[in-house]
């Protein structure tokens, strides 16, 4: 949780309000794919900058989906760093 909300405009008790959380356990879980042991191939496509805001565009090359293009993008803080705006998946 820490670590998430030093990028992220959230809360730890927002973060536990999702459906990842499991207050049993006092854990967060996600099957997500890939599984663990398969790799991901990352690649920079572009960059742009527009005031405070910065978009990468990458794209994601697996065996299960194949390639797919992703964009994210980031506020700038004045004393450096950055918070989570938006990803798209596109």
């Amino acid at each position: 949780e820490s670590e998430v909300t030093k990028f992220f405009d959230v809360t730890a008790e927002d973060l536990r309000k999702g459906d990842f959380y499991y207050p049993e356990q006092n854990c967060y879980y996600c099957e997500t794919v890939p599984a663990a042991g398969e790799y991901v191939d990352i690649d920079f496509v572009s960059a742009e900058e527009n005031g405070e805001t910065l978009t990468l565009h990458f794209t994601l090359s697996d065996l299960y989906y194949g390639t797919t293009s992703h964009s994210l993008t980031v506020k700038l803080l004045p004393e450096g760093g950055y918070n989570y705006v938006s990803y798209i998946a596109e």
